[in-house]
């Protein structure tokens, strides 16, 4: 029941917090332009923050990072770990996860995990580094994150290892990446920059905002995560808020579609978005999400 109670609480933090951003662009009475759009970006990133100060949730986040995604300490996912597994065992002598059942957020990572191993396979990558770029509105192309995996996954591993000794977490059951799994590191602070004022400017831009345009404003945004902790939630909100006052409606979108923007590319997440091909996920309960 805390659960529920927890995350209908943070569901309303969302919802308002939207609806916030609709009635303030509204109040403009004017088209809004791509600072306005920044204001409002950076408002609800900072409500998250605030949020998770006075919240005194046991489960979502305690607490979220105010400190900034910079080169020298970028933001690392790490996909296909098997710690997420129910009941998961830790192999002392080999270093790593055995056994359990599967869960929801396992079964998620797992799928993501083989969307970038399969990526490396189809475009034929030479390499265990694989570039996402990012197409601007006015066609330039700009690095964005990196998909990681074998030796360089595993060098990553340590780099998020050394990190979260620093922060005091106990990382004494931290396992070595897998063939089976990936992780994704941020782009620069620069370029990262470059696509969120792109994101911005794209919605200030006259004229309708398509499915396919929102899409698009969706993948940069997530190309461009600012805080260590809580993007994908500012994000999610602004999205919203973003899409009811620009196009009447919020578009149906994946659960994963964080994961989703770190992980396709750009061309192929908008039609992923606007065609509604994403698959439902089962539990073997037969639960779907």
């Amino acid at each position: 029941m805390e659960r529920i109670a927890e995350l209908r609480k943070f569901a309303e933090w969302q919802a308002d917090t939207a609806n916030g951003t609709v009635g303030r662009l509204t109040a403009l009475d004017r088209n809004p332009t791509a600072e306005d759009w920044a204001t409002e970006y950076f408002r609800v990133q900072k409500s998250r923050i605030e949020y998770n100060v006075e919240s005194a949730s046991t489960v979502l986040n305690r607490y979220l990072s105010e400190d900034l995604i910079t080169d020298e300490d970028p933001n690392y996912d790490w996909f296909g770990n098997n710690i997420l597994r129910h009941n998961a065992e830790w192999d002392g002598k080999n270093k790593g996860w055995l056994g359990g059942e599967p869960s929801l957020r396992s079964i998620i990572y797992d799928k993501t995990a083989e969307r970038v191993l399969k990526r490396f396979r189809t475009e034929e990558v030479a390499g265990d580094e694989l570039q996402n770029m990012v197409r601007l509105s006015d066609g330039t192309e700009v690095p964005g994150n990196r998909l990681l995996k074998d030796e360089s996954a595993k060098r990553a591993a340590v780099a998020m290892k050394e990190r979260a000794a620093d922060h005091g977490v106990d990382v004494s059951k931290w396992e070595i990446p897998t063939d089976k799994e990936a992780i994704t590191i941020t782009a620069t602070a620069d370029a990262r920059r470059r696509i969120l004022q792109d994101a911005f400017e794209q919605l200030a831009q006259p004229g309708e905002l398509t499915p396919g345009k929102w899409a698009d404003v969706a993948y940069k945004l997530y190309q461009s995560p600012q805080t260590k902790a809580g993007s994908d939630s500012v994000i999610r909100t602004f999205l919203v808020g973003a899409a009811e006052y620009r196009m009447g409606r919020v578009p149906v979108f994946p659960h994963d579609i964080d994961l989703r923007a770190y992980t396709m590319n750009q061309s192929d997440f908008v039609k992923c978005v606007v065609e509604g091909t994403f698959e439902r996920l089962l539990l073997p309960s037969g639960i779907g999400v």
